[in-house]
Order: C-alpha cells, then structure tokens, then sequence
C-alpha cells in the first residue's frame, strides 16, 4: 500500500482516486507463471502481486483469496484453475449434497482446512513485508452458498 492508499484512508486529500484492481490471474501470466500458482503458492503469489503492482502503478497491496472460499474449508473440493478461461479455484464437489448433509458439518480447523493454511502463510508475508494484511473470505451468505 503506498501513500495515497494511506492519505485516503486516514480521510486526508488525494490527488487522484487509488487504483486497486482485483487482477490476481493477470499478476501470475504477466510473470509467466501459471494462474494457479496465485492460489496454492503464497510466496510466489505475494511477489508475482507486488511485482506487478509496482510495475503498473497500483496503490494497493498483494492479497489472498477467491470467491469459492467455504467449499474446500468444509469439506468440498475446488480444483486450482488450469484451462484457458479458469481465473480462480471452482467448485467439484459441495460439503452438502444432501439435506441430511448439513447436520454432518463441523468447523473448520483454521491450521489445515482448505486454504486457510495457505491464507495464513500468505498473512505472514504481508505481515513481514508491511503490507496490510487482507484475505478475502467472503460473507456469510456467499459461504453458504459455496457449502451447498
């Protein structure tokens, strides 16, 4: 995050609006890395994210996450993108495929659920690099919806 994200978040005059762009797959192949590589290696994404946002001017930092978030960490399964089209992990199987399903469900444990290791690794990186430290999860409504 550079000074203008930091004025504009303290409420102080910018020049310009902050560009923050959610182009995560775009970060992997201008590196010329897969697009999966963003989601299940959180050192290279950090940096394949931090050299992309320096070359283009953006005003923000590298983040970790993608909308499908809940169906791995439940007990689903999400397969890492690898077609042409593929920008993030989607869904192959739901945790809940039957109504009786739902009363299997138990939480997560955070150290190894899903990408929540990976998340975490990613949050220690910002962390060290003094970038604020953001993951994206979802809201509840939207894991709900990736649990069934």
């Amino acid at each position: 995050m550079n000074d203008r994200a930091i004025r504009l978040l303290r409420g102080e005059s910018v020049d310009r609006t902050p560009l923050f762009p959610f182009i995560l797959g775009f970060c992997a192949k201008n590196g010329g890395y897969p697009i999966a590589s963003i989601y299940d290696d959180p050192e290279r994404s950090f940096e394949l994210q931090s050299t992309t946002h320096e070359q283009y001017g953006f005003d923000w930092g590298p983040i970790y996450g993608y909308a499908s978030y809940g169906t791995w960490e439940f007990g689903g399964e999400v397969r890492m993108p690898t077609g042409e089209y593929e920008q993030a992990p989607f869904h192959t199987r739901f945790p809940v495929e039957l109504e009786e399903d739902v009363e299997r469900l138990t939480l997560p444990d955070p150290k190894q659920a899903g990408c929540l290791p990976l998340a975490m690794e990613f949050s220690r990186l910002q962390e060290k690099q003094g970038t604020p430290i953001s993951i994206v999860c979802g809201g509840t409504f939207t894991i709900a919806g990736n649990i069934c």
